[in-house]
């Protein structure tokens, strides 16, 4: 999460929920925010059937972390 100013549409975050090493869960990027000092970033999922799911609030609600990909 430490470079989520680069994160874009279409990235894939993968969460850690139980800080075990290995991901858990898979999503799609589906929008940034950007702001005076902050980045929102919002995934899609089919768990919570959700087009745009805060990334916050899942690591709040759930805890771990996330990590972002982006494929070329």
């Amino acid at each position: 999460d430490s470079q989520r100013d680069q994160v874009r549409v279409g990235d894939i975050a993968q969460f850690d929920w139980d800080a075990s090493g290995d991901r858990d869960h898979t999503a799609v990027v589906t929008r940034v925010e950007h702001g005076d000092g902050y980045t929102k970033v919002w995934v899609g999922g089919h768990t919570k059937d959700a087009d745009y799911w805060d990334v916050d609030e899942a690591l709040a609600s759930g805890g771990g972390t996330v990590s972002y990909f982006s494929i070329k």
